[in-house]
Parts: structure tokens; C-alpha cells; sequence
């Protein structure tokens, strides 16, 4: 999904019956990755140099679920959940084992009410306005890591976002004898 004046996928209000689930993809050199996202799930997914947000929510959020993704150098805010008005749906965002790296605005922003933006091993560093804009700018969760994630190359039509930065590689137990780093290649376990 690349190089759209617009969105690189856009959900319109109000029509989340069927629930999209990306995997893998890459939203690169739009206005916003993925707009007007009322529900959701993104494994794995890049959100690089796009003019506006990586992912913006609507009035009818109901779920959305973000996991080894990368939000890199977007224009604004990584993620942003962008309206105050709440409209009596269950609005929750699960965010995990995601970098934000050097966004123009917040790594996670939320403009109004919202019941709940679940963060769990995240990356960030290097955005414009911090990591986040509630709870004073501290994250909620675990395993949180607050340093540069050493990607391979931040050159522009070059990237290569695996994290050479070998203290957030290893980031969460599975209990079945492997782990997961943060763009969900499984790494040994104790971590070598």
C-alpha cells in the first residue's frame, strides 16, 4: 500500500462487518497508512514515511490489535485514535511487541475517551513529542524498552528495519521453550 495521495487502506465509518487482518504488509509513502480503522489486526506490518499517521482510528472503534509492527518516520503520530466523541462502542486498542521509531508527533496518541490502549514490549524512541500522550507520558504494560532499536538502515528507499540493538531483541517468553523479539522472529531461549 504505497505512494497514495490519500490512505493506503481506508474503513469507512460505521462498516467494520467484516474485520481486515493484514499480515506482513507494508503502508509506505502515503498520507495515512491505514485511516478511519474501526476494527482490525496488524501482524507483522510496517508504517514508514507516510505524510500523516501510520494507523488512525474513528468514532466506531470497536477492536484493534497491532503486533510486530514497525511505525517509522511517519509525518504525525504512529497511532493515533483521533476523535473525543464516544459512541457506546467497546473501543480497546492492543499494541505489542511494535517499534516506534522517529515519528513527527507521538509514538501513541489519543485525542478523546477511550477504554482502553493495552501496550505491552514496545520500542520507542526518537519521536517528536515522546512515547505517548496520556498517562503523562509513561506507557502502560510491561517490557518496555526506551532506546534507539539500531535498525539496520534508516536510509530512505533503503530501509531495513531489523533491530540490531541486542537488549530488546529478546522481549517475551512463550513457555514452550522459544521467544519472540520484537518483529516476531522466534529467538532461542535463554536468549543466546
Amino acid at each position: 500500500f504505497s505512494g497514495n495521495g490519500s490512505s493506503g487502506f481506508e474503513q469507512y465509518a460505521n462498516t467494520a462487518a467484516e474485520v481486515p487482518y493484514f499480515q506482513r504488509c507494508v503502508f509506505y509513502g502515503n498520507a495515512t497508512g491505514a485511516n478511519n480503522m474501526e476494527q482490525g489486526y496488524f501482524e507483522g506490518c510496517v508504517f514508514a514515511l507516510n505524510s500523516s499517521y501510520g494507523i488512525k482510528t474513528d468514532n466506531y472503534l470497536v477492536y484493534i490489535r497491532v503486533s510486530n509492527s514497525v511505525f517509522f518516520n511517519n509525518g504525525s503520530h504512529g497511532f493515533y485514535h483521533a476523535t473525543a466523541s464516544f459512541d457506546g462502542y467497546a473501543q480497546m486498542c492492543l499494541i505489542e511487541r511494535s517499534i516506534f521509531r522517529s515519528n513527527g508527533g507521538y509514538g501513541i496518541s489519543k485525542a478523546g475517551r477511550i477504554n482502553g490502549i493495552y501496550t505491552n514490549y514496545l520500542c520507542m524512541s526518537n519521536n517528536t513529542s515522546g512515547s505517548c500522550s496520556y498517562n503523562s507520558g509513561t506507557l502502560l504494560g510491561t517490557g518496555h524498552v526506551l532506546e534507539d532499536p539500531g535498525f539496520a538502515n534508516e536510509g530512505a528507499g533503503t530501509e531495513d528495519f531489523t533491530p540490531r540493538n541486542t537488549n530488546l531483541i529478546v522481549t517475551r517468553n512463550t513457555g514452550y521453550g522459544s521467544t519472540y523479539d520484537y518483529i516476531g522472529a522466534i529467538q532461542p531461549e535463554p536468549p543466546a
